[in-house]
């Protein structure tokens, strides 16, 4: 009867990672797995045989993925808090000028999207279907749906490994985080900037 368990460490970068923990742990490889259905991750639970590798050491063997995980770091949550304070103070302010749950309405149903269109391109990427663009992506990214896109990114393995794409990525989070301080400080950087530029 074949064995199920979970993944406990997993190395992106080298491929492998184990099964368990403590001295019963089996070592697995990204090779042992048979038609594999996307990467490998932490907590995400599969079947196999127990084998030996080439040095004689336990591991598994015959690898089918059964149930993909899909959870968040405690650090990545954190991270995630961090960067909203700030834009979220400045929300609130807005809220002087525009309607707060106006505002808040807007800001939710594009996390939302952004989060629902990376989860879609994420199954079409390991269904070898037709993609969303990356532009798309990150227009959704531009119109405040940046958080779920860092979301998305963590809990569906997508496009986190992609260096150009998280170039754009931050410098558009980078954007939101400078005009959010800016606003907070009635814009004295703009104008700071622009007699600059006068100059």
């Amino acid at each position: 009867m074949r064995a199920t368990d979970k993944i406990a460490q997993w190395n992106d970068a080298k491929g492998y990672g184990w099964l368990g923990v403590g001295e019963g742990r089996l070592f697995l490889h990204v090779s042992d797995i048979s038609k594999r259905k996307y990467w490998p991750k932490v907590g995400d639970l599969v079947a196999y045989d127990i084998g030996q590798d080439q040095q004689g050491r336990r591991c598994a063997n015959n690898v089918e993925q059964l149930k993909r995980s899909y959870h968040l770091m405690p650090d990545s949550i954190l991270f995630l808090v961090v960067l909203l304070v700030v834009p979220v103070i400045a929300m609130y302010w807005l809220s002087s000028v525009l309607p707060w749950r106006l505002v808040a309405g807007l800001a939710v149903g594009v996390n939302i999207l952004s989060l629902g269109f990376y989860w879609i391109d994420k199954r079409r990427a390991e269904a070898g279907q037709w993609r969303i663009s990356e532009g798309s992506l990150h227009l959704l990214e531009l119109l405040g749906g940046w958080p779920g896109a860092f979301l998305a990114q963590r809990l569906f393995r997508h496009k986190i490994e992609k260096v150009s794409y998280q170039i754009v990525f931050w410098l558009i989070v980078l954007a939101y985080e400078y005009a959010a301080i800016d606003f907070l400080l009635g814009w004295k950087l703009a104008h700071s900037v622009s007699q600059w530029i006068a100059r």
